[in-house]
């Protein structure tokens, strides 16, 4: 297969200097107009591409005026003539408005086929004023991005261009009467960025912000307009930005009135102390979820940043939200440092969409090298045993990541999260630790992306050992897919593409990855699927390669946050009956694994344990060690891991030793 070629982008090196000083939206799709820019506009002189910039603003203003003129003298004429004055009054503007001779002639045998009319050239001026008013909106773009520059090294030149030099009243012209919307809404944002800017007295002050407060207040205007022209608040003190929010808050005029909320809300959410009384109570019931996430991810932000009273808002809002923006806060504490994740915890008790985000974030935030508080660890400890299953699920991994971050295999662990996929390493045990405590440390790190596999030079249970580490899977020829093959067939097969290979078994240990899964069955069995009853696909529950694997070795073990299962293979008098029937009934048996797991009948989700059963394998399922606070006076603590509540009854099927703990990690 080809690769694709990377993306040439912008190669001129003034022409990259403009488009670093622009968003990178921009910055994409202008290419061409940020090129044709460059010829005129140097940013290694910043006061001189001001000027520049101005001048090129001065100069398309009076070109876009005079093209809209143009086409309104052109649809004026064409409503008073007949149809011979018509054909004569497009030649006539074809004549008048032709870029080359070659052009010209094109244009004129087209109209005089009746292929090129009124309609057609009102569109062709149509689009000749967007391309001018693109033009203008990328240089008003770049003005506030090349004063930062210019008033560093020239800030009485700088002051002079845009002040005395009449820079800041073409802004507010354009801000106040240019009619088309995205040029309009640059020429505010940039007004907005120049009068705030740097602390300086432009000139046109007073003139300009009371442009943009009473852009801001007009309810006739663009919403996307008074948006822009809000962000003058950043600049206003409090007693004078406070009516403007207020007045921002309270409007519910047209379908897009949320997005002037939303700003709103986010300087709210920013900057407490211009919030208007009442402000977050009225945000916590608007009806736009818009508004109420961007105050939720606002929040956050000032939680992260450390902000006084930062944390009394989030709780405030907590207290007057309902659950969707209880989970988006949710999500935001996550990345709040400790001061979120200890207000995550009394989420995790919470409905089951809050609580599943409340856990989500503080996984993330765990894998991210945070350290869980113990108001965080307290709370997992809590999650009943009865909870639905996809809190379970998280409930057990949090309480996995905070003990694994205290074992002595944590570091090694940490050192092959950089296996690549289908990479391997060969590593040596600390003193004191087995195989299966690092593959417990190694459960988050295949939480997201891929499993881990363990093959030891010894005992699983063995310290100190040499094991080979493999990251991903790999594939192999099995007889089972080629029979499967032959009596499946069908016409939607891949073409060009081996089907005679099945997973390969790479160690006796494997730490399966979580989430990496099919959302929907590709029709291939063996491969992990989604299951919604799981909300994932059950690594914990062995799958027909995990008992292919077990034949082989007499053993295999499974580790997950819902601890260690163990798959013996059968007795040698009945191994090779079973050897057999899975090798024949691989399709089926993978199936049933699934629908057993899916189902919420006693029976059917039986099904796959009496399989296994009358297969001959023994599976072993430990629980690991009930979830607890690690303090030394708790005695559930790792330091006690097999005292506590007692663990989960085994499933149908199986067999457990209560007298071990799955889980290994001390600190």
């Amino acid at each position: 297969m080809s690769e694709l070629l990377p993306r040439r982008g912008l190669v001129d090196p003034r022409a990259a200097a403009l488009a670093a000083l622009l968003d990178p939206l921009t910055a994409r799709v202008r290419e061409a107009e940020i090129q044709a820019l460059a010829g005129s506009l140097d940013p290694a002189q910043p006061v001189t591409a001001m000027a520049g910039a101005l001048e090129l603003l001065h100069s398309e203003t009076r070109a876009i005026d005079g093209l809209r003129a143009r086409a309104e003298a052109l649809r004026l004429r064409i409503l008073e003539a007949d149809e011979v004055r018509r054909q004569v009054l497009v030649a006539e503007h074809l004549e008048a408005s032709a870029r080359s001779a070659r052009s010209l002639r094109r244009d004129l045998g087209a109209a005089a086929r009746g292929q090129l009319d009124v309609a057609c050239l009102l569109e062709r001026e149509a689009a000749a004023i967007d391309e001018v008013g693109t033009r203008m909106e990328i240089v008003l773009r770049l003005l506030p991005r090349l004063a930062d520059e210019a008033v560093r090294r020239d800030e009485e030149g700088t002051v002079q261009l845009l002040g005395g030099g009449g820079g800041l009243r073409l802004l507010a012209t354009l801000a106040a009467t240019e009619a088309r919307a995205p040029t309009r809404r640059a020429a505010v944002a940039s007004l907005v960025d120049l009068l705030l800017a740097h602390g300086l007295a432009w000139g046109l002050q007073a003139e300009g912000l009371a442009l943009l407060q009473r852009l801001s207040l007009d309810p006739a205007e663009d919403p996307w307009i008074r948006r822009a022209a809000l962000r003058v608040v950043r600049g206003l003190p409090p007693r004078e930005a406070q009516p403007l929010l207020a007045e921002a808050l309270a409007d519910h005029h047209g379908p897009d009135s949320a997005l002037l909320r939303a700003e709103a809300a986010a300087w709210i959410a920013r900057r407490p102390e211009l919030a208007p009384e009442g402000a977050l109570a009225a945000i916590a019931q608007d009806d736009s979820e818009l508004v109420r996430f961007v105050t939720a991810d606002g929040l956050g932000e000032a939680l992260a940043a450390g902000q006084p009273g930062a944390e009394e808002r989030v709780r405030e809002l907590l207290q007057r939200a309902e659950e969707r923006t209880r989970a988006r806060l949710a999500w935001a504490l996550g990345g709040a440092g400790q001061a979120g994740l200890r207000l995550l915890g009394p989420l995790l008790a919470d409905v089951p969409l809050v609580a599943r985000t409340a856990m989500d974030a503080a996984i993330a935030a765990l894998l991210g090298q945070q350290t869980a508080p113990q108001a965080l660890v307290t709370a997992i400890a809590e999650v009943p045993e009865e909870a639905p299953v996809p809190l379970r699920r998280r409930a057990a991994l949090l309480d996995h990541l905070v003990r694994a971050a205290h074992s002595p295999a944590a570091a090694l662990a940490a050192s092959l999260a950089a296996l690549p996929e289908d990479g391997a390493l060969e590593v040596r045990l600390p003193a004191g630790v087995t195989s299966l405590d690092l593959a417990h440390c190694l459960v988050g790190l295949a939480h997201e992306g891929f499993g881990f596999w363990l093959e030891p030079h010894g005992g699983v249970d063995e310290p100190g050992l040499r094991v080979r580490v493999s990251r991903g899977e790999r594939t192999s020829p099995t007889l089972w897919r080629v029979l499967d093959e032959l009596r499946q067939p069908a016409p939607a097969k891949r073409q060009a593409h081996t089907h005679a290979i099945g997973r390969a078994d790479l160690g006796q240990v494997r730490v399966p990855p979580a989430r990496l899964a099919e959302a929907t069955p590709t029709g291939v069995p063996g491969q992990r699927i989604r299951l919604e009853r799981q909300d994932g696909w059950a690594p914990e529950v062995p799958m027909v390669d995990d008992l292919r694997h077990a034949l082989r070795r007499g053993e295999v073990l499974i580790v997950s946050a819902l601890g260690t299962t163990r798959v013996r293979a059968p007795r040698r008098a009945r191994r090779l009956a079973a050897m057999l029937r899975i090798t024949w009934a691989y399709r089926a048996l993978d199936l049933l694994r699934s629908a057993a797991l899916d189902s919420e009948d006693a029976r059917v989700a039986a099904s796959w344990d009496v399989a296994l059963d009358e297969l001959g394998f023994q599976v072993e399922r430990r629980a690991p060690s009930p979830r607890s606070p690690p303090s030394p006076q708790n005695p559930a603590s790792p330091q006690n891991p097999t005292r506590g509540r007692p663990p989960a009854a085994p499933a149908p099927g199986s067999t457990r030793s209560p007298s071990r703990s799955a889980c290994r990690a001390a600190p």
